[in-house]
């Protein structure tokens, strides 16, 4: 399929906020991908957000210093994720990050795309940690009460890249900050049913999420569309013809 061809099934002009699953080959990736690949069953090894058409406003917030790679500086279309140093924060779609990997990307619904991009420059600018340790917490089945690990960061709560992106979600669909900083308030705003008595093998806390049981849980509450995905080395321009955008490609994990 060609950028001409994927067209046809793109989103009409308007900024759009996504959230991406991706998985790259085994040899690219460290010991602690390895180790998520192997209790992900086959799965996404990781999630992330990507936003499309952002606004003036929008690019100059995530285009400040220290809140960016050098390739979303100045650029309307980005993704935010957790990066090599384990702190999120945005890049451009076309970085090497962006190389060797699939990716699937999942419309957010319920949230203005806006409200999401806002949610992402907050979390940068807590720059919490995304401790190895949280990656133990589903080896439970999410089911223990607590999170391994800390952030770092005053009062967000501890967070791999699944929780992260779980947070930012619910609070945008709320329009609150004050979401993202609560395990529970994110179950209720998302509709994500929460483990306990009634649900002893369902996830207590959002670190107890693997990436593919987010996108499922996620799917199932209505806060995702239906995926869009194609070959490795897809692309399709943006609504303004002025950016490429990757849909199905991503290189140096930071998993």
């Amino acid at each position: 399929m060609n950028a001409t061809a994927c067209l046809a099934c793109w989103p009409a002009k308007g900024m759009k906020a996504y959230v991406s699953a991706v998985s790259w080959p085994s040899e690219l990736i460290t010991w602690t991908g390895i180790i998520t690949k192997l209790r992900t069953c086959g799965g996404p090894l990781h999630l992330g957000i990507v936003l499309v058409d952002c606004g003036d406003a929008q690019v100059a917030a995530h285009s400040a210093e220290g809140l960016c790679e050098p390739s979303a500086r100045e650029r309307d279309c980005v993704s935010f994720d957790y990066l090599a140093d384990r702190r999120p924060r945005f890049q451009g779609l076309d970085d090497d990050y962006f190389e060797h990997a699939r990716v699937t990307l999942y419309e957010i619904r319920g949230a203005r795309a806006e409200e999401v991009h806002k949610m992402c420059v907050h979390v940068a600018q807590a720059r919490p940690l995304n401790d190895n340790l949280f990656k133990l917490n589903p080896l439970f089945g999410g089911c223990y009460p607590c999170s391994l690990g800390s952030t770092g960061a005053t009062h967000l709560p501890a967070s791999h890249c699944v929780a992260l992106v779980m947070r930012i979600v619910a609070a945008a669909r709320v329009g609150s900050r004050s979401v993202l900083y609560s395990d529970a308030a994110v179950f209720c705003a998302l509709g994500v049913p929460r483990g306990g008595l009634l649900r002893p093998l369902s996830p207590r806390v959002l670190n107890g999420f693997v990436p593919g049981a987010a996108v499922v849980a996620l799917l199932r509450s209505g806060c995702l569309g239906s995926p869009v995905s194609g070959p490795r080395a897809l692309w399709a321009v943006s609504s303004e013809g002025r950016l490429p955008l990757l849909l199905f490609s991503a290189s140096v994990p930071r998993i």
